[in-house]
């Protein structure tokens, strides 16, 4: 890839860049996922954290369940991240987000 991967929430209060390739990308339809997109599939994506740069603003964070932290703009309420305790090195972020979603393939 010769880009970096640029996306942001609804109000562009939170904006970030992702670096390198993306290894993983895949579609969830957990109750949790659900919930927290109120929609009945969300789709994700899967990058090295040394990967994300936030470029604009910092997203808040709340434990969602046990050793899962969830992110969100708190202007918007547009969720940014994913990220679980037994994979410390990535973090998942949702497809929505991104200015060019076609750059990810699931």
């Amino acid at each position: 890839m010769t880009h970096a991967i640029t996306a942001r929430c609804l109000c562009g209060g939170i904006a970030y860049e992702i670096s390198g390739p993306v290894p993983a990308a895949y579609h969830c339809h957990c109750e949790r996922c659900r919930r927290a997109t109120a929609s009945p599939f969300t789709t994700w994506f899967t990058v090295p954290k040394q990967n994300l740069r936030f470029t604009k603003g910092e997203p808040k964070r709340f434990q969602s369940s046990p050793g899962v932290t969830r992110s969100f703009c708190a202007d918007c309420g547009s969720p940014v991240s994913y990220e679980r305790e037994t994979a410390p090195e990535t973090i998942d972020l949702y497809a929505a987000s991104l200015n060019d979603a076609s750059l990810i393939h699931v």
